[in-house]
């Protein structure tokens, strides 16, 4: 399969930006990602035994492959705000879990409460106070808004 950005004979460098757009009619809500790096190593038995034990690192999975937690499109028409809201709990739980959330946030705090109302049906919609304080916060209240057509009021 080929990369879809960059390709195969041009592969996009660490860093570099693209002007790739994606169009869908699906809202966002969590996904995984994944990278693919498999360095050239034509290991043999030729090589001493020290320095293939040491490239099995660099070569293994953990750094070949990164899978990561991200926003992508996910949900259709056919899902529920309930399910959505249900579904952003765990993906919030998750990185939390994995420390890419702080759980002490006011602003994940709010959000958590917001859409277990919602989850419950409880509340249709529930305004968001609380700043976004982190990159990753503020990815996910901007896809909250277009998923849940959740409101900011809090400060700018």
């Amino acid at each position: 399969m080929e990369p879809l950005v960059g390709g195969v004979e041009h592969p996009l460098p660490p860093g570099a930006a693209t002007n790739f757009t994606l169009v869908t009619r699906g809202r966002p809500g969590f996904t995984t990602a994944e990278t693919e790096h498999f360095p050239h190593l034509d290991l043999t038995d030729e090589w001493p035994e020290n320095i293939l034990y040491d490239l099995g690192d660099v070569i293994g999975p953990r750094c070949v492959a990164d899978h990561r937690i991200t926003l992508g499109p996910r949900y259709g028409p056919e899902n529920s705000v309930a399910q959505i809201a249900s579904d952003y709990i765990v993906g919030i739980q998750e990185l939390v879990r994995t420390h890419r959330l702080e759980s002490n946030s006011p602003f994940l705090k709010e959000v958590i409460a917001s859409l277990d109302a919602i989850a419950s049906g409880s509340s249709a919609q529930i305004p968001i106070t609380q700043k976004a304080h982190s990159e990753m916060e503020a990815e996910i209240l901007n896809a909250l808004q277009l998923s849940l057509h959740v409101t900011y009021k809090g400060p700018q």
